[in-house]
C-alpha cells in the first residue's frame, strides 16, 4: 500500500486565505526574512534582524521571543537553501498526515524546544551563553523525525547517492549528531538543535 492510499494521507490541506499550504508559507517567511536581512545589511551597513537571533544570555534576561524569531533567520545562502529544500521534500507529507494546524505547532515546538535545551546547557557550562543561534534546522529536523515515524519505509537517497529507508537514514543522522555533541565536534551547538528537534518530532508522531 502506498502512503497516499492511507486515510490520513487523503486529508486535504487547510490552506490560508492566500491559498498556500503551511509548508509553502513557512518557506516564504524564511526566504523573505533572509532577503530582507540582506537588503538591510547593504542599505544600512548592518542587519537589524540580527537582534532577533537567539543568545542564551539574552533569553535568560527576558528576551524569550528569540527562541522563536531565531528560527526564521539564516546565516548564508547555503544555510537557508539546504533547510528549505529539506522542508520542501518532507513538509508536504507530514502536513497532509497531520493537517495544517498541528503541523505548524509541531514545527514551531521542535525549533523552540531545541533553544530551551541550548539555554539550559549554557547554564551548565556546556555551551557559551553568548553564542548566537539562528536557523530553522531544529524545526525541520522535527519534520524529518516525524516523517521517519509516519513513513519509515519511504526510500531516500543519502547525499543524493545512497538509497536507504527514511528510518535508517534518520538513525544514522541522529547517531552522528549524538556523537558530535558528546565529543564537542564542529558545530556541536547546532547539532543540539538538530537532535532535539528530530527527537521531539519523532516522539510526537510515536504518541499518536
Amino acid at each position: 500500500m502506498g502512503i497516499y492510499d492511507r486515510g490520513y494521507m487523503r486529508r486535504s490541506y487547510r490552506r490560508g486565505g492566500s491559498g498556500m499550504t503551511v509548508t509553502q508559507l513557512l518557506i516564504a517567511a524564511n526566504v523573505a526574512a533572509f532577503i530582507l536581512g540582506n537588503l538591510l545589511l547593504r542599505a544600512m551597513g548592518h542587519n537589524p534582524l540580527d537582534a532577533l537571533m537567539m543568545r542564551p544570555a539574552d533569553v535568560l534576561h527576558g528576551q524569550v521571543w528569540q527562541l522563536w524569531t531565531s528560527t526564521f533567520l539564516h546565516a548564508d545562502f547555503w544555510h537557508i537553501a539546504v533547510n528549505m529544500l529539506v522542508l520542501l521534500i518532507f513538509g508536504p507529507h507530514v502536513e497532509r498526515a497531520w493537517g495544517a494546524r498541528k503541523f505548524f505547532w509541531v514545527y514551531t515546538f521542535c525549533g523552540v524546544i531545541g533553544g530551551v535545551l541550548f539555554v539550559l546547557l549554557s547554564l551548565m557550562g556546556f555551551v557559551n551563553p553568548l553564542s548566537p543561534c539562528l536557523g530553522a534546522s531544529g524545526c525541520i529536523l522535527g519534520v524529518v523525525g516525524a516523517a521517519a515515524v509516519l513513513f519509515p519505509d519511504a526510500e531516500v537517497w543519502l547525499f543524493f547517492a545512497i538509497p536507504m529507508s527514511l528510518r535508517t537514514a534518520s538513525f544514522l543522522f541522529a547517531g552522528f549528531y549524538m556523537w558530535n555533541i558528546v565529543f564537542q565536534g564542529q558545530n556541536y551547538g547546532g547539532d543540539i538543535f538538530h537532535l532535539t528537534g528530530m527527537a521531539a518530532g519523532a516522539g510526537i508522531a510515536l504518541l499518536e
